[in-house]
Formats: structure tokens, C-alpha cells, sequence
């Protein structure tokens, strides 16, 4: 069987559209490694500290968001800022590095108050239905017991319970607001930050993935290798 036939006995064997996604999920979400992305002690607050900090590549739409909370004490770390930015661009003031390795990405999901998401699409508009697959971030702020704001997604609410798990937004209004509430609900901020960690940990490591795949991929090839007509 190849992995088209699975996907289209994923489509043809799923009337129900939520179940469609959680069969999906299984073999197209992704997860994080349980051993190497924990959280560290962020003591060195003063270099990886932010009350919002944000970790990617430039795109156009990120900087749109961002430059929405230059009001907060912001750190932006990722590769294309510097060159892209235009002189003068207030968001120029919050830059604090480029790409960064992993032990350096763990320091700022550790250290900052709120991680801000936003995936875009590298400046190319796509429809937002069209952009659903929750990013390996995902995992990896929760991972590190970080608060993550993030924009809200299908595959995302499948996954994760909105101020439960993470906090979703809908706009760049709406993001600012909720931002500006978590600094201040410092307890209700760690409990989401909490319950984060432990909702991964529970569910979404590779070796959970692993064993949805293969679960998924067995019950499919048995049903193929079903003879037609047979009671399941």
C-alpha cells in the first residue's frame, strides 16, 4: 500500500469531518523529542528574557503583527530581520539575535512571559482555511513549559484546548489584548503554561506519534487485505 492509498482510505473511510482530521493528524502532525527539548533554568533573563518574545523567520505578515506590540518589552530572534526590515522601522529596536540553535531557543521559550506565533505563509496570501498544520513550534514552546499565544487554526483546536493548553487568537487586536491580560493573570498564565507542558507530554512526543502511525497504517492495510463483503 502506498501513501496515496492510505490517504485515500483515510478520506473514503471517514464520513465524519472531525474524524477525517484526527486520522490525518496521526499521520501528519508532528511532535517534539521528549529528551532534548525540556525546559532549562533561564536565568540569564537579561539576554533571553522578553514579556513577548517571537522566534522565526521575517515575513511580511509577522512584522504586521509585531509591530502591534512595540508597546511590550519584545524580543524578535530569527534569520531575515535585520536585512529586511526597512531603516527607521520601530520593530529594528526589538531585534535580539538571528537564527538560533536549540539549547538557544529553549533559553527564550523558557525565559519569556508569552511566545507570540504567527506561521504566514512567506508573504504569499494564502486563504487562511488553506493554512491549518500546526507547526513543530507548537510543540516545542509547550515542550519547554512556555505560554504560547498563537493564531487560531483548525488543526490546532483538534489538538489543543484554547486557554487550556495555549491561548489562540483571531487578530492582531484581539492578540494585543490577550497579551496585555496573561502579563497581568500571572497564576492563570502558569497554569495554561503548566497544563501545556503536560498535555505534550502526555500525548504529542515522537514516540506518541510512532505508535498513531502505525496503528492507523495497520488498521488500514488490514482492512484492504479484508476479503470484499466481509463483516469488519
Amino acid at each position: 500500500m502506498t501513501p496515496d492509498d492510505i490517504g485515500n482510505c483515510l478520506v473514503l473511510s471517514a464520513g465524519d469531518p472531525d474524524e477525517w482530521v484526527k486520522r490525518r493528524n496521526a499521520l501528519t502532525a508532528l511532535g517534539y523529542n521528549h529528551v532534548s527539548v525540556t525546559p532549562i533554568d533561564a536565568g540569564a533573563t537579561e539576554r533571553w528574557g522578553a514579556e513577548v518574545a517571537f522566534v522565526g523567520s521575517f515575513y511580511p505578515e509577522r512584522a504586521e503583527l509585531l509591530e502591534a506590540f512595540t508597546g511590550f518589552r519584545l524580543g524578535i530572534w530569527g534569520p531575515g530581520w535585520a536585512e529586511r526590515l526597512p531603516r527607521g522601522d520601530p520593530l529594528r529596536a526589538c531585534l535580539r539575535g538571528g537564527s538560533l540553535r536549540p539549547e538557544e531557543w529553549r533559553q527564550v521559550y523558557s525565559a519569556a512571559d508569552i511566545v507570540i506565533s504567527l506561521t504566514g505563509s512567506g508573504g504569499k496570501r494564502f486563504p487562511a482555511e488553506k493554512v491549518y498544520q500546526v507547526s513543530p513550534r507548537t510543540f516545542e514552546v509547550l515542550a519547554c513549559g512556555g505560554f504560547y499565544l498563537v493564531e487560531r487554526k483548525r488543526d490546532l483546536e483538534a489538538l489543543f484546548g484554547d486557554r487550556t493548553h495555549l491561548v489562540m487568537f483571531g487578530s492582531t487586536t484581539q492578540a494585543v489584548e490577550l497579551a496585555r491580560r496573561y502579563l497581568h493573570e500571572t497564576e492563570e498564565r502558569r497554569r495554561i503554561a503548566r497544563q501545556g507542558r503536560e498535555h505534550v507530554l502526555a500525548r504529542h512526543t515522537y514516540d506518541h506519534r510512532a505508535r498513531e502511525m502505525l496503528a492507523v497504517v495497520r488498521r488500514l492495510l488490514d482492512a484492504s487485505a479484508r476479503p470484499a463483503g466481509a463483516a469488519s
